[in-house]
């Protein structure tokens, strides 16, 4: 396994999304931060239990770190992107353990990422890859 190096500055929307995965599984949340619209709003699957929406940079710099709080380990490890116009869907594999309970997650979700200028605009977050889909109005 290489050492974690940090890329140059991404040149595409697409590669804001899949460093962004890069950077937040190595624990560098500081480049994701960075790479958020100060008016980011995020958006949790509406599945979820108490599912939630953060607003601005504050609210969603805080639900970043609570992973670190609840999670021994969690990685998003990235299946597939699909750039449609200036939003990336990107279908990924979501593995963790919980830290006070030590229960496994293995779990398929999607990330609707709507961007302006390289940066993240909005994250929508979906169990249902074809709802995701649909939401983006592209087809399957």
């Amino acid at each position: 396994m290489s050492a974690f190096r940090p890329p140059e500055q991404p040149r595409s929307n697409v590669e804001v999304v899949e460093l962004g995965y890069e950077h937040f599984n190595h624990g560098d949340l500081g480049w994701v931060l960075a790479h958020l619209d100060p008016e980011i709003v995020w958006e949790d699957a509406r599945q979820m239990p108490d599912a939630r929406v953060y607003r601005g940079l504050g609210e969603v710099r805080s639900f970043l770190r609570s992973f670190g709080r609840h999670w021994e380990e969690i990685r998003f490890e990235l299946e597939e992107l699909r750039e449609v116009e200036d939003s990336v869907l990107a279908f990924v594999h979501l593995v963790g353990r919980g830290k006070a309970s030590g229960a496994e997650v293995d779990a398929h979700v999607v990330h609707v990422w709507e961007m302006e200028n390289l940066k993240v605009l909005r994250i929508r977050t979906f169990f249902d890859r074809e709802e995701a889909v649909r939401a983006m109005g592209v087809s399957g």
